[in-house]
């Protein structure tokens, strides 16, 4: 598992996304757009769940927010991530938001069943990334209240 370990004080998003380019593009935005969080990064299901886990137990702070991409490579990943997550208490309350290319109404239809907090299409640009995350921050950090176990301990 390779993770990217958050600085102590410091608000915290997870990301879950296996491809590289995407990977730096989405880190080039977010370095504009929220510096002040630290980002973790992994690169599939089984790492976002080990890591989520030590959170779960304590090892680390939850993060604020995570950010999955549902193909890891393929869809079932995601789903099965979310299914997991959705079974520990602390973490079934922590924001999931899916970032994805699908717009296929399968895939939105079973993310929300499988209890996603957002469904987000990823965007084409680079201009339209940054404005996606100029509005997740607003929504997600200054006008969503979320409970104390789920918004990131310690």
């Amino acid at each position: 598992m390779s993770v990217t370990r958050p600085a102590l004080r410091q608000p915290s998003l997870l990301i879950v996304e296996d491809l590289p380019d995407q990977q730096a593009l989405i880190n080039h935005v977010l370095s504009e757009i929220l510096p002040e969080f630290t980002t973790i990064w992994v690169a599939d299901a089984p790492s976002a769940l080990t890591y989520l886990v030590e959170c779960d137990n304590g090892n680390h702070p939850l993060p604020r927010l995570t950010l999955l991409d549902l193909y890891l490579p393929g869809r079932e990943q995601g789903w099965s991530l979310l299914r997991q997550l959705k079974t520990r208490s602390i973490l079934n309350r922590m924001p999931v938001v899916i970032l994805s290319r699908s717009d296929h109404k399968e895939d939105i239809e079973r993310c929300y069943e499988l209890g996603v907090s957002s469904y987000i299409t990823k965007p084409d640009t680079l201009e339209e990334w940054k404005a996606y995350f100029r509005v997740l921050r607003h929504y997600w950090f200054q006008i969503v209240k979320c409970p104390p176990s789920a918004s990131g301990r310690g």
